[in-house]
């Protein structure tokens, strides 16, 4: 959906599931120890932040990410991670000298590494808000399952305690 890479956390920022529809420069940086270990600190300063809203940061390797948390009985349980893209075309120059620093620093080929950041989608302003409300309403499904379920537990431990036999 909306050519997005997303992914389920836990509420420190650790994956509780793959990255659904990862493009394929995010896939050489975590193919990297390095860079997988940089996703996952940039996946951490997602959980740190304070607005409940969804807010877009960059990730270490410059791509915009936002969360939406997912709270099950007014706790926090997980986030609803998404991004990979760039909300304005990188400037050439710049964006040179970034791949060629994440190349030396993840160990990854810079041809393959420029080749697959040729791809990365580029969304306008109108589509960003879109997104943001998108991370909100499947977060919202995810509390409504996560809920669901709770509450199927708690009515099967009633039935089991019930049914005990002394």
């Amino acid at each position: 959906i909306a050519e997005l890479g997303a992914l389920t956390t836990d509420k420190s920022g650790m994956p509780l599931t793959r990255i659904s529809n990862p493009c394929d420069f995010c896939k050489l940086i975590l193919g990297s120890a390095e860079g997988r270990q940089a996703c996952l600190d940039s996946w951490g300063k997602l959980a740190g932040q304070e607005e409940a809203a969804p807010e877009f940061i960059s990730c270490h390797a410059g791509l915009q990410y936002a969360r939406a948390i997912i709270e099950v009985g007014g706790e926090l349980i997980a986030m609803l991670v998404a991004g990979q893209f760039y909300v304005e075309q990188p400037d050439p120059e710049v964006e040179e000298m970034r791949l060629q620093s994440l190349a030396q620093k993840y160990r990854i080929d810079y041809e393959l590494l420029a080749q697959a950041a040729k791809q990365i989608s580029v969304l306008d302003e109108r589509k960003v808000p879109q997104i943001t409300g998108w991370l909100e309403r499947v977060a919202h499904t995810f509390e409504q399952f996560g809920a669901e379920r709770a509450d199927l537990m708690h009515r099967l431990r009633q039935i089991a305690a019930m049914s005990k036999i002394s």
